[in-house]
């Protein structure tokens, strides 16, 4: 006899995955049907549908008239692991869902569009958008009114549907769905950090490491070195790292350290590390600067000549 052939139903196992992103329009399918995000990819049945409670409609013009066309459609999974603590969505190929448009009229995909983060004590994900464009969402259980996620701001979304759109052509039905405690035991982690971690990403685990640094509680910053892919990096754990990732990731000079990566879930940014000497040593007892003349002329024309690109090309203090 030939057997059976196995049901979707039976392959998804809705307890694993905190979040399915649902394409709505041309755009979001497009990239769900991307070879880079196939291991993302997990195909629904339509069938199954009623039970996420989908609306027969969808608070966006352009995706009122959705409906399943087909007995299955193909979703993106936000699904936790060891390694991913957090679900990066942009146009680079590293991102954990790689995100293009179609048309010229939709929106601009950066390189780090948005991140998705798994809330380990709540059935809930955190959206934060990291793009240059305003985000729109809306509780499609509640029919409550749509709300603006703007850039470097956040959203949390609880249990249920939710109509996302991230950018103009990239809407999703975002599904939150309800977890079995007992498979995210092992993944729980402290609401309050305890320590400087450096991400360890898939396929770089032995070139991170770990510093277990406290962090001062009143600092509204921390830096300290750390090893990034074979490379000495300077590792800046902020309170409110939005504003620093918004001016830092936009200047390019000799005399400005370069941001090299940012990691929202860990509020940390990483930056070029420079080797230097602390002034403060070079005071004697009596305040005076044992700094030779000519150094002194050099650390000041850098200092300048730094300060004079951002106020003209980027931002006045």
């Amino acid at each position: 006899m030939t057997p059976t052939p196995p049901s979707h139903e039976s392959e998804l196992d809705y307890g694993d995955i905190p979040a399915l992103l649902i394409p709505l329009s041309d755009c979001a399918s497009h990239s769900s049907e991307l070879p880079l995000n196939k291991k993302r990819s997990v195909k629904v049945p339509s069938s199954s549908l009623t039970k996420l409670n989908l609306p027969d409609k969808i608070g966006s013009a352009k995706a009122q008239e959705w409906k399943p066309t087909s007995s299955e459609i193909l979703a993106l999974k936000l699904k936790p692991s060891a390694e991913i603590s957090y679900y990066s969505l942009g146009s680079s190929v590293d991102s954990y869902i790689v995100l293009q448009t179609v048309d010229e009229d939709e929106c601009y995909v950066n390189y780090l569009h948005c991140q998705f983060i798994s809330d380990p004590d709540r059935d809930s994900v955190v959206l934060y958008n990291a793009s240059t464009s305003a985000f729109r969402a809306q509780n499609l259980d509640r029919q409550s009114p749509v709300q603006n996620v703007l850039p470097t701001n956040n959203r949390a979304f609880d249990c249920g549907s939710w109509y996302l759109e991230l950018g103009k052509g990239l809407e999703f039905l975002l599904r939150v769905l309800p977890r079995d405690p007992e498979l995210y035991t092992d993944l729980l982690v402290p609401c309050e950090a305890e320590s400087i971690r450096v991400e360890v990403p898939i396929g770089h685990k032995s070139l991170y490491r770990l510093y277990p640094k406290p962090i001062d509680k009143n600092a509204p910053s921390l830096g300290r070195r750390a090893e990034k892919i074979g490379k000495i990096v300077a590792a800046k754990v902020c309170r409110k790292p939005d504003i620093q990732w918004a001016v830092l990731k936009g200047l390019k000079h000799h005399s400005v350290v370069q941001m090299l990566d940012f990691d929202g879930s860990h509020l940390t940014i990483f930056l070029e590390y420079i080797e230097g000497i602390d002034l403060s040593k070079l005071v004697d007892k009596d305040l005076i600067s044992q700094v030779p003349e000519p150094d002194v002329y050099r650390i000041w024309k850098d200092i300048s000549s730094a300060l004079e690109y951002i106020h003209r090309f980027y931002f006045y203090f």
